[in-house]
């Protein structure tokens, strides 16, 4: 983890611009509920990193599950996520030949984000269904080479901060439990970046997942949320199956298939 982290720390990275990181959805959100949400209920933006090579259906969902768990037992209002696929140099070194190109993860990230939204407007109507997350381009297009998740974590807090410098904006990074295991300082984020994490209990999740949260239950700006979804589904799965030819449709949506056909992603 970084121990970089003054004031200074955006001179350290290349910039955010509103191509790399949009606030587009933000801008517009809090204008939707400038008058109608209390100024007391905190406003926050999701982040998540990780390689989504590539991002499928449980991806997109997770965030939707966060984002009704905190406005519903947590007094918050989602504003705004971002969807930060992983820099190359750490993707391809990791999965060599299964390594998804840049561009097609955000384009994958992109239309998952799509279909979902589309999806639940459909299924609830236009006016029922916020418009709230992006891709994040930043990390794997901008920056030069490998960036750590805190680091993506606080630069965005900065990059909102000077976005927004009229607004009291909480930015949650957010994981499953299981991510614990490898990177407990997680747990530190409100006292080391001045972010919340919001952490995803599954039922698969270790009993050292169980024994951190008891720990930290009442720690300010960690945000534990249960969820009944089991892990049903992975990027390591979804390359396995594409690879034999057979349908991925259970796993991502239909405009992703059809993407990862077309360009001879894993299929044949």
């Amino acid at each position: 983890m970084s121990k970089q982290h003054s004031d200074s720390s955006m001179n350290i990275f290349p910039a955010r611009t509103h191509q790399s990181t949009p606030i587009e959805k933000i801008t517009n959100l809090l204008s939707k509920y400038r008058t109608s949400v209390p100024s007391h209920i905190q406003r926050c933006v999701l982040l998540s990193t990780g390689s989504y090579n590539p991002c499928h259906r449980m991806h997109i969902e997770t965030f939707h599950i966060i984002k009704k768990a905190l406005e519903s037992s947590h007094n918050m209002l989602v504003v705004g996520a971002f969807i930060s696929p992983s820099h190359g140099q750490y993707v391809s070194s990791k999965l060599g030949e299964d390594y998804i190109e840049t561009e097609a993860r955000l384009e994958i990230c992109k239309l998952s984000i799509e279909a979902e939204t589309r999806k639940l407007k459909e299924i609830h109507g236009e006016d029922s269904v916020d418009d709230f997350l992006c891709v994040d381009r930043w990390e794997s297009a901008v920056c030069r080479e490998f960036i750590d998740f805190p680091d993506i974590t606080y630069t965005l807090r900065e990059y909102l901060e000077q976005q927004f410098p009229n607004e009291n904006i909480q930015v949650i990074y957010i994981c499953g439990s299981d991510h614990l295991e490898k990177c407990p300082y997680v747990l530190s984020f409100p006292t080391l970046l001045k972010c919340g994490a919001a952490i995803l209990n599954r039922p698969s999740h270790s009993k050292s997942a169980a024994s951190k949260q008891s720990s930290y239950k009442k720690t300010e700006h960690i945000y534990w949320i249960d969820t009944t979804m089991e892990d049903e589904c992975s990027s390591t799965l979804v390359r396995k199956k594409a690879k034999a030819g057979e349908t991925i449709s259970q796993w991502v949506y239909p405009e992703v298939e059809s993407y990862m056909r077309t360009h001879h992603i894993y299929f044949p």
